[in-house]
């Protein structure tokens, strides 16, 4: 993650992280569109859990390694006990924004962020830190969303909002093609290459759904209310998503985008 959190409430939401799907398949499909191979160095930025750092530590190889940075200190601890309990040795975690990281110039041979640089503060300055770290002709590669992912979030907070809760939208800034494109641009990234796809899928029930909503940012301004607003506020929201229902479960969308970058030799 990166903006400028609360790091007690980003610290309890990662103990319950690994729960999200909709973070899963995106993080192994972008080390795929970053073409990462055997022997690279690389750099994952707001690695979170761990997720996009371990799929690319299998696909570098013993010759290469790949670096997981993130700004809170849970994530960090969850990712690494996952890289020793898979036997990753090629793999290493720190705590660092990414807006301004500590490592020399041209460092890496790619640099990825999977479906968390829609939520800095500085989209633009990210990514230019980004360039400085990648070698020349190296990648910078992340993925984000599109609108409908944001569906069943705009809906909560609107339902939060009737008991007086300040709850954030999401940034929005990173939710087209065209958007991902002209960043890679003024950061002065070219070759640019994007791809699209729907990773979604459906919930079996509603409780399987809000296990999703309190393992996520989701649960935030929740966290701010009593348990029995809580309770008001889920049934409300809960009576909404039954306008999702199909034959298989609950929908929920997940259009992931796709974006890279080569920096110039």
């Amino acid at each position: 993650m990166a903006r400028n959190p609360d790091f007690s409430l980003f610290n309890k939401i990662f103990e319950t992280y690994d729960n999200l799907k909709f973070q899963k398949e995106p993080c192994k499909r972008l080390v795929v569109h970053a073409g990462i191979g055997k022997g690279e160095r690389v750099l994952d930025v707001a690695c979170g859990t761990g997720w996009a750092t371990l799929e690319t530590s299998r696909a570098v190889g013993p010759t290469g390694y790949v670096i997981g940075v993130d700004i809170a200190e849970k994530a960090l601890s969850i990712a690494q006990e996952k890289a020793n309990k898979a036997g990753l040795g090629n793999i290493s975690f720190n705590q660092q924004d990414g807006h301004h990281l500590k490592f020399e110039d041209s460092a890496f041979d790619v640099v990825i962020c999977a479906s968390a640089l829609f939520g800095f503060e500085d989209i633009p300055g990210a990514i230019r830190e980004w360039r400085r770290v990648v070698r020349p002709g190296g990648r910078v590669a992340f993925s984000s969303f599109g609108p409908e992912f944001s569906r069943d979030s705009r809906m909560l907070r609107k339902t939060i909002a009737k008991y007086g809760t300040a709850s954030p939208p999401n940034v929005g800034r990173l939710d087209t093609i065209e958007d991902c494109v002209r960043h890679l641009v003024d950061a002065g990234l070219g070759n640019i290459q994007t791809a699209t796809k729907e990773l979604g899928y459906y919930h079996p029930d509603f409780d399987a759904y809000w296990q999703e909503v309190m393992s996520s940012t989701r649960r935030i301004p929740l966290d701010k209310l009593d348990a029995a607003t809580v309770d008001r506020v889920r049934d409300e929201h809960l009576e909404e998503m039954k306008a999702f229902v199909g034959d298989q479960g609950i929908w929920r969308p997940v259009p992931t985008l796709f974006a890279v970058g080569v920096r110039p030799n």
